[in-house]
């Protein structure tokens, strides 16, 4: 993303955080709670939220950006801190690949909460994980450069329908 800003190609780019680059102004957007999510004809969890800890024994497929810490380290630290190694099975950029592969039964994926509505309603369910585990997005622009009024314009709706939807 930071290559089609650079190149004008865009003016305004959303992305989850964190974001490794000085060359970027941001705002941040929403924070929402990473969830397991796992086929609607599997019978794994009894209850949500579930302990992070019941994650173990299972063929686990996560979400995983290039650089920073991210959702992935997030996610792997927090397993360790509680005494285990995570059975990974995947690491994608890619959430709606992700949520194909939870879809055909090869396991469960970690993602932002607002991923599931991706998929057709019902054929996914998913978990909030304990303890609350969170993504944050952001809009992001280059420093000291001009952006299109149409962009600007666009960056306030977002902003401010944000601020009204938190």
């Amino acid at each position: 993303m930071e290559e089609l800003l650079q190149t004008k190609v865009i003016d305004l780019g959303i992305t989850r955080l964190p974001v490794e680059s000085n060359n970027l102004d941001m705002i941040r957007l929403n924070t929402e709670p990473l969830v397991a999510v796992y086929p609607s004809d599997w019978n794994v969890f009894q209850k949500s939220p579930i302990h992070i800890k019941e994650l173990k024994k299972y063929p686990l497929m996560i979400l995983h950006g290039q650089g920073g810490q991210g959702i992935f380290e997030l996610f792997v630290e927090s397993c360790q801190n509680f005494g285990f190694n995570t059975n990974i099975i995947c690491e994608s950029p890619d959430v709606a690949t992700l949520l194909t592969l939870v879809d055909s039964g090869v396991g469960i994926s970690i993602v932002p909460k607002s991923a599931i509505q991706l998929r057709p309603k019902g054929t996914l369910l998913s978990s909030e994980i304990i303890p609350l585990l969170k993504s944050d997005t952001a809009i992001v622009w280059m420093k000291d450069r001009h952006i299109s009024k149409t962009a600007e314009r666009f960056r306030e709706i977002l902003i401010d329908s944000v601020g009204k939807s938190s």
